[in-house]
């Protein structure tokens, strides 16, 4: 791609106030104010699927993301098991993200597994290349004519007649844009924070994961007996922390990988996510040293650690509808469902992980009133920071659920912002039929 196809692809520096910053000289005055349909805040799980779902409804959109990369949690946190889509072989979220799914599967020569019932309901997740989604991602975004906008995130937020005014903050300064519509999809309802919407939160968090990987492992030499009475010692002597490792079988089955655990661990502000990373990364060092005197694991290697930890638990918006584990857990369908979700309620803890499966068949799902802050018109929340109880809230925030939201939350936006209406005021027939057309599974308030 040359420079100015670039140029023409990805939104001017000089448009957002940051002219001079990259070096490219522009005859435009730096308080030159670049105007979108729809600016989606986070371009993670959620925010991605939102950003090409509004994009290829001809909305002019932009990702602001902090990072290097689109994809967030399944990519820059390695969490790479993206579900649930079906429940045994019954799908139930598609769409865009299955698209992308299926798209790096398909071109790492992998394979999906086998979808049916399971006692063991994560085997139903799918198992992908986070390095390869992150690409397909990007592309899809650019080939629908998104725009992307990385190293960069809003520092305030300003309702005005037509939408939001949006200060953005990257190393070069400051600049601001204009938007008609915003979807958070930040993880911890930040954007809509910023905006004056109430957020809400619990006392207690759950813990992260920093996600790695191990080489030179001796399984035949490893007693889980003798392993986990050595893990108990090492956190009364104060070696280990009381609660480091959560999942015994995944450090040895899966050398490492999603068994570590970061107390407290918050990504809201740039100073609690600072905070996070080094913890989750003193508690690998301090696991990795403790690991090299066990047997079976005295030639280990570091494969990988990821660069991020990853958080399940901050902000929720406050919403129009807080959507309660009753309501999830009995599959109740609203009138405005346009999604489904599907997972165990899922609460990590100190003592470990405290799960309630479904009833079988039974399909929870999301209302737009939950992805609506209360009292809003222009602004919808999609991902992890949906309206929800904390218990509710714990399965919503899954990959696969935050996707089907990421993509509701998009086509609403962009069929707003075309129409120059409220996000309210766009017909609830016309958005399951757009969903529908972009091979997403709406429920059927009478099916």
């Amino acid at each position: 791609m040359d420079r100015r196809a670039f140029l023409s692809t990805f939104v001017s520096t000089s448009a957002l106030g940051f002219a001079g910053c990259s070096g490219i000289k522009s005859s435009s005055k730096s308080d030159v104010e670049a105007e979108f349909d729809v600016v989606v805040v986070g371009g993670g799980t959620a925010g991605t699927i939102a950003a090409i779902q509004s994009a290829r409804l001809g909305a002019k959109t932009l990702v602001i993301e902090r990072s290097s990369q689109l994809g967030g949690t399944t990519t820059t946190a390695g969490v790479n098991f993206p579900g649930l889509f079906h429940i045994g072989s019954r799908q139930i979220i598609a769409g865009i993200g299955w698209e992308l799914v299926c798209k790096s599967i398909a071109e790492n020569g992998d394979k999906l597994p086998e979808f049916k019932p399971r006692k063991r309901h994560w085997r139903n997740q799918v198992k992908l290349n986070e390095y390869l989604y992150a690409c397909l991602a990007e592309e899809e975004l650019i080939k629908a004519k998104g725009n992307i906008l990385y190293y960069s995130y809003p520092k305030k937020i300003e309702k005005t007649a037509n939408g939001f005014k949006i200060f953005v903050c990257s190393d070069c300064g400051e600049g601001y844009i204009f938007t008609k519509k915003i979807v958070d999809a930040t993880g911890s309802a930040s954007a809509c924070a910023l905006a004056g919407f109430e957020r809400i939160t619990s006392e207690n968090r759950q813990p992260g994961t920093l996600i790695f990987e191990l080489t030179g492992l001796d399984k035949s030499k490893i007693n889980y007996k003798v392993l986990r009475k050595a893990l108990k010692d090492a956190s009364l002597t104060g070696e280990l922390g009381k609660r480091d490792i959560w999942n015994i079988g995944g450090l040895v089955e899966e050398n490492g990988f999603n068994s570590l655990y970061v107390q407290n661990a918050d990504n809201s502000t740039p100073v609690n996510f600072t905070q996070t990373n080094i913890e989750g990364r003193k508690v690998f060092m301090r696991l990795f040293r403790f690991l090299k005197r066990q047997h079976g694991f005295e030639n280990i290697k570091v494969k990988n650690i990821k660069t991020e930890v990853g958080v399940r638990e901050t902000y929720r918006v406050l919403g129009e509808r807080i959507l309660s584990v009753d309501d999830y857990r009995a599959g109740k369908i609203f009138e405005d469902s346009l999604c489904y979700s599907y997972y165990p309620t899922d609460l990590h803890d100190m003592k470990g992980l405290k799960t309630v499966q479904q009833k079988e068949g039974v399909a929870p799902t999301i209302p737009l009133s939950a992805l609506t802050p209360k009292g809003a018109e222009n602004i919808l929340v999609a991902g992890r920071c949906v309206s929800s109880d904390r218990l509710a809230n714990s399965a919503l925030r899954v990959q696969a659920s935050c996707m089907a939201m990421g993509q509701v939350a998009g086509c609403v936006s962009a069929l707003a912002s075309l129409s120059n209406k409220k996000n309210s005021e766009v017909d609830l027939t016309l958005i399951k039929k757009t969903l529908i057309k972009h091979r997403a599974i709406v429920p059927q308030v009478n099916g």
